[in-house]
Order: C-alpha cells, then sequence, then structure tokens
C-alpha cells in the first residue's frame, strides 16, 4: 500500500459530506459535543447553553417551552 500525497487526503475529507443529524441546528455546523433536549431535539452543548443564557427556555426548532431543563450526551 503506497503512501497517499497529503493534499490529495485533504481534498478527499473536504470533499465528504456530513450527515445533517450530525449538524446543530443552531450553528449550522457538524456538532462535537451533542446533547438532547426533553424535547428530542439535538443540539451543540456551547450552542444551547449559549441559547438559554440569552433568557431563552424554549426549543430551538420546535419552539416548545422545556418541561425540563435536562441536557443528555448523545
Amino acid at each position: 500500500m503506497g503512501k497517499m500525497d497529503p493534499k490529495k487526503m485533504i481534498e478527499q475529507l473536504d470533499s465528504v459530506e456530513v450527515p445533517s443529524v450530525f449538524i446543530c441546528p443552531i450553528s449550522l455546523e457538524p456538532m462535537q459535543d451533542p446533547v438532547t433536549l426533553c424535547t428530542g431535539q439535538t443540539y451543540e452543548r456551547s450552542n444551547i447553553l449559549k441559547w438559554f443564557s440569552l433568557g431563552h427556555f424554549t426549543c430551538p426548532t420546535t419552539m416548545q417551552e422545556l418541561w425540563d431543563g435536562s441536557l443528555i450526551p448523545n
């Protein structure tokens, strides 16, 4: 097995499309530390914590009022 050119490897990685379930609905970036709310929606932990710090107590996707503030690692 021969060595692959680093430039070619980077190009291949850049061309990989990330499935939408791995994209945070708030930032539209791939999630590194996903957490799920009581509504079943998943977000990047830092983004949902920022949402809460801005005084929102709803799910950003469904706009449902949150009945439980727990963040479940996903």
